[in-house]
């Protein structure tokens, strides 16, 4: 029996029956102290009502005590506060209403305690912090079950915290945050990897040679793409073994026993993610990352003069994206020192004609060819196809998704990036926030010139200078 302070008398450990719904996820061992939601001696408490009884586990028992002890003495005022946030627009990520989330007891009086400066709430606020910051990722893994957070999804929430409350305190959490948001996910990728990887324990995938023949049978994309799902973790402990060989192409090896993988790059995806579970690495948007910079690339561009005087935005984005890749590879070309400069887009994107992929792949048989994006013109527009160790992988999309397929290439096979281009790709790595090393040399000017337009971009339309009449007094 456990003794409570203030308003709660001894109580005992509630019985199934007592819980709402039988919802009851524990043994009786795990229960050790029980919380009533509201003031049994307060002017709201309608003892005809039953008791919201709220479990407590030995990890927060006494933080999560304090706090809804510390609602139940004042509930009305901290509901009140609560209800009076009004934000000029609904924070909203995966369907997921921010502020709808936060309407609980707990955290709206952790949101209360952080938030007043009164006495009362001194003692309150390490644990009022401890609730928002899990409150912060309880809802993000809510709203994106997958854990594919967008880049920087801290900060929004914060500023959405300060915009309603009027308060300014709630970025200095953004660093213990992005901290445990990155444990978690790392914890959800090895424990995705794990579930998987009991799928595979059946006889007919105990070597790759049988999961190659069960991928091999599909009778079409959707099967295959099924199939090769299932069986990515032991295709990827296979890949992590080859890797130990010396000079082994493991594109060439991987595609070859898998030919499917071929086909369409998005059949290289379950490997990719897979392989970011196992060795416990981030994805980075490549996409988002020059989708998001074509403008500053492109007036960067313009300032050095590699740009015509009439140039315009053609109004396809996939395009656009194009001319802004290529323009990354004439920056660097500028900015290098005469005879210096290695930096061509002629060695990563090939663009033909005519789509023949085969016929390249066989003028080149005997030697090397780099990791490159092969362009060429169909009736229907623009194909693509990524080479890697001489075998071509046909895209699904427009030349973002080519490079996307790139860059999942390049981490999944160890294809490393032409010689002529590992610097714009590695400028690219850092525009969609891969922790690098630091950025220097021409790569951080160019760097930083896209950042200083995005920052310019986003700061708010000055003041007009205010007008003066005939006697020097200010027109309002």
């Amino acid at each position: 029996m456990m003794t409570t302070t203030g308003h709660f008398a001894d109580i005992q450990p509630p019985q199934r029956s007592l819980l709402p719904n039988n919802d009851y996820s524990g043994s009786a061992d795990s229960v050790n102290s029980v919380v009533l939601h509201g003031d049994c001696n307060g002017p709201d408490f309608d003892a005809s009502q039953p008791a919201m009884i709220t479990l407590i586990s030995d990890g927060d028992e006494s933080g999560r005590s304090a706090l809804l002890a510390f609602h139940s003495r004042n509930r009305s005022e901290i509901d009140a506060k609560f209800t009076s946030y009004s934000p000029t627009k609904p924070y909203i990520a995966g369907n997921t209403d921010l502020l709808k989330f936060m309407n609980t007891p707990l955290r709206k009086t952790a949101l209360f305690v952080l938030t007043q400066k009164d006495a009362r709430v001194e003692a309150h606020k390490a644990d009022g912090r401890k609730q928002l910051k899990k409150a912060i990722l309880d809802y993000l893994v809510t709203a994106y079950p997958n854990r594919m957070f967008p880049k920087k999804p801290i900060v929004p929430i914060l500023k959405f915290f300060e915009q309603i409350t009027s308060v300014s305190i709630f970025l200095m959490l953004k660093k213990d945050l992005a901290a445990s948001l990155k444990q978690r996910k790392r914890r959800y990728n090895v424990a995705t990897a794990k579930r998987d990887s009991v799928d595979l324990t059946n006889t007919t995938a105990t070597d790759i040679n049988s999961v190659a023949l069960r991928v091999g049978q599909a009778q079409d994309a959707a099967s295959a793409i099924s199939l090769l799902v299932a069986t990515a973790y032991t295709r990827c402990n296979w890949i992590l073994e080859l890797e130990k060989g010396k000079h082994v192409r493991l594109g060439e090896v991987v595609l070859s026993t898998f030919p499917y993988m071929a086909t369409m790059s998005t059949m290289i995806k379950p490997d990719y993610d897979m392989m970011l579970a196992l060795r416990r690495q981030d994805h980075f948007d490549v996409i988002k990352a020059l989708q998001s910079n074509v403008m500053a690339i492109f007036f960067v561009s313009n300032r050095h003069e590699l740009l015509p005087t009439e140039f315009v935005l053609t109004g396809n984005d996939d395009t656009d994206g194009a001319i802004a890749f290529k323009c990354l590879f004439a920056l660097f070309a500028k900015l290098s020192p005469p005879h210096y400069s290695m930096c061509s887009t002629d060695c990563v994107l090939m663009e033909k004609q005519e789509d023949n992929v085969e016929a390249f792949l066989e003028q080149k048989r005997g030697t090397e060819i780099p990791l490159l994006i092969y362009q060429s013109y169909v009736d229907s527009g623009c194909q693509y196809h990524i080479v890697a160790d001489n075998i071509a992988i046909k895209v699904v999309g427009g030349f973002y998704e080519a490079l996307e397929a790139v860059m999942r290439v390049h981490f999944l096979f160890n294809v490393p990036y032409p010689r002529e281009g590992k610097v714009v790709f590695t400028l690219l790595e850092h525009l969609a926030g891969k922790d690098l090393h630091l950025i220097s040399g021409i790569g951080g000017e160019i760097y930083h010139s896209i950042n200083d337009f995005n920052e310019a971009m986003e700061l708010p339309a000055p003041e007009p200078y205010p007008t003066t009449d005939e006697n020097g007094y200010m027109v309002l």
